[in-house]
């Protein structure tokens, strides 16, 4: 990662009912120049940190307690729930099939990761997030990262750069610092591509 200037300032969440996948995953970033983890293990705990100060990235597992970590997911993009709707999400899952794959997709987050992790499966996935994020689409049920093909997008749906304070923080860009204003900009361009395609369904 040429532009990478430090891991150290990055809050990474680490959401998973069994301590022993968080005490791995800790580990893995740990040894890779991450330094600030903040930990849970429900639904309960994510809504806490989202409406707090929220984390630059979340590693969650699928199917956490207390909650359909999926819908929260999509809450969350929709800007239902707490206050950064473009923080880049992983899930983690024992078992991916394709329901589940499909699930996540839909819902919004960034990625899904089989366990048990790979050590360079999930650095490699973290810095794709950093260097490479997928753009964001907009449509009247779904706010997330843009994973049609190119020959399968509308010419008419744009895709849209979101804030992404992962980025910012590890590379130092605009002073490794994203504002609440950038953000809440963001979502006023975003609900004005969403009442678009509202309008669209509707004609």
């Amino acid at each position: 990662m040429a532009e990478k200037k430090s891991y150290d300032n990055v809050v990474i969440s680490l959401i998973d009912p069994d301590k022993f996948i968080r005490d791995t995953i800790k580990t893995i970033l740990s040894n890779n120049g991450f330094k600030e983890f903040v930990q849970g293990t429900s639904a309960s705990d994510v809504l806490k940190q989202l409406e707090g100060e929220p984390p630059d990235l979340l590693i969650a597992d699928s199917d956490i307690p207390g909650g359909d970590f999926c819908e929260l997911v999509h809450e969350l993009r929709h800007n239902e729930v707490g206050t950064n709707p473009f923080m880049p999400i992983i899930a983690t899952t024992w078992n991916p099939t394709s329901e589940l794959v499909k699930k996540v997709i839909e819902s919004g987050s960034d990625d899904l990761l089989p366990k048990p992790l790979s050590s360079g499966h999930l650095v490699s996935r973290i810095e794709q997030l950093v260097q490479a994020r997928k753009p964001f689409v907009v449509t009247s049920e779904y706010i997330g990262p843009d994973r049609r093909k190119s020959q399968d997008r509308e010419s008419d749906i744009p895709l849209l750069q979101v804030p992404n304070s992962l980025r910012v923080k590890v590379t130092g860009e605009d002073e490794g610092a994203i504002s609440q204003e950038e953000i809440n900009q963001a979502i006023a361009d975003i609900n004005i591509h969403k009442l678009e395609r509202h309008a669209f369904q509707i004609e």
